[in-house]
């Protein structure tokens, strides 16, 4: 589940109503991607919160993974996250959703709201196994821009290249908006996420 707004005056009238809204889409701009559920009853379901304009969109599907095992947990958490990015691709092609901008994403997956760990999988150490990838995929993004760190903190904290290079760390990586904006020298959380929406507009 993620958060959104813009939803305007958007009504949803069933979950198999809007799986066939996004299926529309998908053929519709040939956007290369493949919704995580099927046809059914129960999602995807756009659902109103108390703000005004926001929603929470109950789309996200993970297979197969180990729920004890805090490593499954972790590599869930980041195909989660590209899912969302793929399904707000989608979204913003329907009609009355175009304005939809994603406002956060869970920290983690859980079952039910307790985070579950394994006991021989230590969670100190696999936080330090997904930074240490964040890490090598901003070397990667700046070694294929022939930048160096100190290049990256010059720039303007909304700079296209910091947008870009966040963007894969949320698709690819746990590391939360804070650690992000932290390493891109992005500003603050909110400013490296309205960096990054203004990259998918």
């Amino acid at each position: 589940m993620f958060e959104v707004d813009g939803i305007g005056a958007f009504d949803q009238e069933g979950a198999a109503e809007l799986f066939d809204k996004m299926e529309q889409a998908i053929q519709q701009h040939h956007i290369p991607v493949q919704l995580p559920f099927g046809r059914t009853n129960y999602t995807p379901w756009i659902i109103r919160v108390p703000r005004e304009d926001a929603a929470a969109v109950q789309a996200t599907h993970i297979y197969r993974v180990s729920a004890l095992d805090v490593r499954d947990l972790s590599s869930a958490t980041a195909s989660a996250r590209k899912q969302v990015h793929d399904l707000m691709r989608v979204m913003r092609q329907i009609p009355g959703l175009e304005k939809l901008r994603l406002i956060q994403t869970a920290a983690s997956l859980t079952k039910g709201s307790v985070p579950l760990f394994h006991m021989e999988n230590r969670p100190e150490e696999v936080a330090a196994s997904m930074e240490a990838k964040a890490k090598r995929i901003i070397a990667e993004e700046l070694a294929a821009r022939n930048l160096t760190l100190r290049e990256l903190e010059t720039m303007e904290k909304m700079h296209p290249v910091k947008a870009e290079i966040a963007r894969r760390l949320r698709k690819e990586t746990t590391m939360t908006w804070g650690w992000i904006a932290l390493r891109l020298h992005g500003g603050s959380p909110s400013t490296m996420t309205s960096t990054v929406y203004q990259l998918e507009l």
